[in-house]
């Protein structure tokens, strides 16, 4: 198949960005079977990017493109009905509703709000197919009046790495030190971590929290000065530095997330074979369960608190749940294994349409 790739600039705009990482890997699927252009305007084309979108579109099916995939945004809508109406099927990939979000986060049920989650649910429709990253997005796919029969889920991955150092609890004079990896966005709450630090520290638990990403620095004055060198801010740091650094740490904590997301970080943090903590959230138990993860309430310091002190009290349990967590990305969620069913998936349901 020819197939164009359509994106937003933002997507590709920081190669550290989880978009960034999930457009790249599932292009690289696509192209291990398929021709695919991967488009994604700069300068004045991203600024009118509705506009030069649509036109795309109508290039890439006069040229003969079997194909739009299209990552979902309502940025995106003229380009969907264009090429609807020239028969260029549309393979839609929703990760999240930008209205849901501006919903939870910001802005409320307002006007603007209300036309975005319209425009979410007229686009989905249109597609010829829907991509979705978790069950849970997919049930309000298909509440948005998609067939379930035409949604694919499929949740992200990590990239295998062969040489895997072997997992080393902390010492006996050793802080136990918790790992945080990502930007912080309001609903990962990083600065209930804070959190974290005084209740462990107040049951006796010693520890520190590491954090990669932008925006932690500003969270250490909410400590007591006798307890801010606990709070170790790493920075951005590059793809090639990630995998060190989630090694390095004794358990790999996500404190909050969203109730329909797949968060890449997940993922990353099993592949390094390191325990994992994660929000206890139909979504997360997609992925794991009570024996390859910490499952705490979404939040809950005081119980995440009281679960790594139980973990780390067992010998051998830190070990076991790390290693059980890398073989479900051995196993099942590698990226090469899950952009490999995506573009399965696409391709049954393209030779069944022209049976």
């Amino acid at each position: 198949m020819k197939l164009l790739y359509l994106t937003v600039p933002l997507h590709l705009s920081r190669p550290s960005s989880a978009q960034y990482l999930h457009v790249t890997k599932i292009v690289e699927s696509w192209r291990k079977r398929h021709s695919v252009e991967l488009w994604h305007p700069r300068g004045t084309m991203a600024k009118l990017f509705p506009l030069t979108a649509m036109l795309r579109v109508l290039k890439a099916r006069a040229h003969g493109a079997d194909l739009c995939y299209v990552r979902s945004t309502p940025r995106c809508f003229l380009a969907v009905a264009a090429a609807v109406a020239v028969g260029l099927p549309v393979v839609l990939e929703i990760n999240s509703t930008i209205a849901v979000e501006r919903m939870t986060w910001g802005g409320g049920r307002s006007i603007r709000n209300l036309v975005l989650s319209w425009l979410e649910g007229v686009v989905a429709r249109w597609a010829w197919r829907v991509v979705t990253i978790s069950g849970v997005m997919a049930r309000h796919i298909a509440a948005m009046g998609v067939a379930r029969s035409c949604i694919t889920v499929e949740h992200n991955g990590a990239d295998l790495c062969a040489d895997q150092a072997k997992y080393k609890p902390p010492q006996d004079d050793e802080r136990l030190r918790v790992g945080y990896l990502g930007a912080s966005h309001p609903w990962h709450r990083v600065e209930s971590l804070v959190d974290l630090v005084l209740v462990a520290t107040k049951s006796g638990l010693d520890v520190e929290v590491h954090l990669a990403g932008e925006g932690h620095e500003r969270f250490r004055d909410r400590l007591p000065a006798e307890l801010q060198d606990r709070w170790q801010p790493q920075g951005v740091l590059g793809r090639d530095e990630v995998r060190g650094f989630l090694a390095g740490n004794h358990v790999n904590v996500m404190p909050h997330t969203n109730e329909y997301g797949s968060p890449i970080k997940l993922f990353e943090y099993l592949e390094v074979g390191v325990p994992v903590a994660m929000p206890d959230l139909p979504v997360i138990r997609e992925v794991v369960d009570d024996s390859t993860a910490l499952l705490f309430k979404n939040g809950d310091m005081a119980e995440l608190s009281a679960k790594i002190t139980s973990l780390f009290g067992t010998p051998g349990a830190p070990e076991e749940m790390g290693a059980k967590g890398r073989d479900l990305i051995v196993s099942r969620h590698s990226w090469s294994a899950a952009g490999s069913r995506v573009v399965t998936a696409i391709e049954k349901a393209w030779s069944s349409s022209r049976a």
